[in-house]
């Protein structure tokens, strides 16, 4: 089931970069929908991710609050943390989203996880004061730290995030 609802949540984000939402929402749900067996508590947070990211970032927080409702002890999972941060800073909440990633460490070690963390950083303060005279120099910071974790989705993220708030 654990392996099941990573490929399902996989499918779901190559299908919403598709633009096939109708496939995404399927199967987002059937990660979701799961009460039968386990799910691993990531592959939850990850299908609200994608529902939020691509599609409602409503209904994304509503999958959380529910999984949160019977699991509380997932409020503190860094992973769930980061997407309750991207989440709110879907719908519009930057400070929000800033006060819920400060929760979370740097995870210097983690590969590719320490440098979403940095864009999601980077994406938050850019949101609150984009003229932030700091920023320019924590984005060649981050981009550096990203480039030594050879993590380029999130190296082309931040660099995006560089160009937004340099135009």
């Amino acid at each position: 089931p654990a392996d099941l609802a990573a490929i399902r949540v996989s499918a779901a984000r190559c299908l919403a970069h598709l633009g096939a939402w109708p496939e995404t929402v399927d199967h987002i749900e059937a990660v979701v929908a799961t009460t039968a067996s386990w799910v691993d508590p990531e592959a939850i947070a990850e299908a609200a991710e994608v529902l939020a990211m691509y599609g409602d970032p409503i209904a994304g927080h509503k999958i959380l609050e529910r999984r949160l409702s019977t699991t509380a002890n997932l409020a503190d999972h860094p992973y769930w943390v980061i997407v309750g941060a991207r989440i709110e800073l879907e719908l519009g909440l930057a400070e929000r989203a800033a006060e819920i990633l400060s929760t979370v460490g740097p995870y210097d070690m983690s590969m590719g996880f320490a440098s979403g963390l940095r864009a999601l950083d980077l994406q938050i303060r850019a949101s609150i004061d984009p003229s932030d005279i700091n920023l320019i120099g924590h984005i060649q910071q981050c981009l550096v730290f990203a480039e030594s974790q050879q993590a380029w989705f999130w190296w082309k993220n931040m660099r995006l995030t560089e160009a937004l708030v340099s135009a």
